[in-house]
């Protein structure tokens, strides 16, 4: 709300150039954020927040209030991250809770290609600045050259890459490496020694350039053992709370991989602080759980501390 009444006052304390930041000549809130991307991010991971508290813990129609408004801010912020995050990481929660999965799927098979139709020129207009971006202007965006050179980087050097500091990071854009020279990148706006401001637009392209498709494939396997840990902490966990805390872990993990195809989203702040918080705890927490019924199967301890599944007996001492 103050950042709508204090106009373009709120964008000199908080906006990263000081200047209101737009799109299609709609000024995007950004709250305290510095950027309507960070902000939209932000908005996704409430309302999913919510979402999951309200299946985990407490139904109150408080929740119904704050997804809405999150979900409109996310809409506002014109961003096709922060708009689709809403609907990734939303999904994820309703998906994973039986009561709500047949919901789900209706939403995610009918209501969301209605409001696409219904919301034509929205999405067109979405739609038409993805496409000269990343298709027709491929070879000149920043983001699209990052991905490409990249996977040049990652052939010529397979399996291990070029270096840690060297492509992709802001170590490597701070100290500019002779890589960018190399491939002509150095010519590019945004990727220009100096002025340029895009050298850490994306996240995968710093992985597969820095560490090689080694690096890719652990990585990777690493952000699956997150996303599985935390749903298996929803089966597993012996309270509402720690559901609600594998809920979170799984909604926002997915959240992060759909920002990480075109943002630093692990490594910039303030959310990969929320993130990796949050998946430590998802780690102890399951630790914890685990402990406690280490005899019994997985399914087994789903079964009987998941209140969303079937009632099917399980083994002696299992509760």
């Amino acid at each position: 709300v103050l950042n709508l009444m204090l106009g373009p006052q709120w964008y000199t304390w908080f906006s990263i150039n000081d200047k209101v930041i737009s799109r299609g000549g709609i000024p995007s809130p950004i709250g305290p954020f510095g950027h309507p991307g960070a902000f939209g991010q932000a908005m996704a991971l409430t309302a999913s927040a919510a979402i999951a508290y309200h299946l985990a813990v407490r139904r109150t129609p408080l929740t119904y209030v704050i997804v809405g408004l999150a979900s409109l801010l996310a809409l506002a912020s014109l961003r096709r991250k922060a708009i689709m995050g809403v609907v990734v990481a939303c999904g994820v929660v309703l998906l994973r809770v039986r009561r709500t999965r047949g919901a789900a799927m209706t939403v995610l098979a009918v209501v969301i290609p209605v409001l696409v139709l219904a919301s034509g020129d929205l999405f067109l207009t979405i739609w038409s600045d993805v496409y000269d971006e990343y298709i027709s202007g491929a070879s000149t965006a920043a983001r699209s050259l990052l991905y490409s050179t990249s996977f040049d980087i990652g052939l010529v050097n397979f399996p291990f890459g070029a270096g840690f500091g060297r492509f992709g990071t802001a170590t490597a854009f701070d100290y500019y490496s002779p890589i960018y020279y190399e491939y002509g990148l150095n010519r590019n706006y945004g990727l220009a020694p100096v002025t340029g401001r895009f050298g850490t637009d994306t996240f995968w392209p710093a992985i597969l350039g820095e560490t090689g498709w080694i690096g890719v494939l652990g990585f990777a396997a690493g952000l699956f053992g997150i996303g599985r840990a935390s749903s298996r902490l929803v089966g597993l966990a012996p309270s509402p709370h720690l559901r609600f805390l594998g809920l979170i872990g799984l909604a926002w993990s997915a959240d992060a991989v759909l920002e990480s195809s075109a943002s630093a989203v692990y490594t910039s702040t303030p959310h990969y602080l929320l993130l990796f918080v949050i998946f430590g705890m998802v780690a102890s927490a399951l630790r914890h759980s685990l402990s406690g019924d280490a005899a019994a199967s997985d399914d087994s301890i789903e079964r009987a501390t998941d209140p969303e599944r079937e009632h099917v007996p399980g083994p002696v001492g299992v509760r």
